[in-house]
């Protein structure tokens, strides 16, 4: 993924409101998601977003469990599972926002 692809811009402050109240939801699901073999190599680390209201786009950070976390604005200095960890929930995260705006959008013949 390139530096544009770890961001997700123009996001409206409505639409990020109705992401946090799933938030723990998406976070939990993407752990899931992970088999029992790669399931313990995951197990020390945090990951989350977080909303950028000057900018209007949602950040992803990861880090160890209960250090400071980091923006992620590429795969630099990332371990393969943190990235990995990122990578699902950035899916997740983009999927339930293509899901918010569907409805909202024009549809034409």
């Amino acid at each position: 993924m390139d530096l544009g692809e770890y961001l997700l811009k123009n996001v409206s402050p409505k639409e990020i409101e109705r992401l946090r109240e799933r938030r723990d939801e998406m976070v939990s699901s993407v752990r899931d998601s992970f088999n029992d073999v790669h399931r313990p190599r995951i197990e020390g680390i945090d990951v989350t977003f977080r909303y950028n209201p000057k900018r209007c786009m949602i950040g992803f950070f990861v880090g160890p469990k209960r250090e400071e976390m980091r923006l992620v604005v590429n795969d630099e200095g990332l371990s393969t599972d943190e990235n990995s960890l990122v990578v699902a929930l950035y899916d997740q995260v983009r999927e339930r926002l293509d899901y918010l705006r569907l409805p909202n959008e024009e549809w034409i013949d």
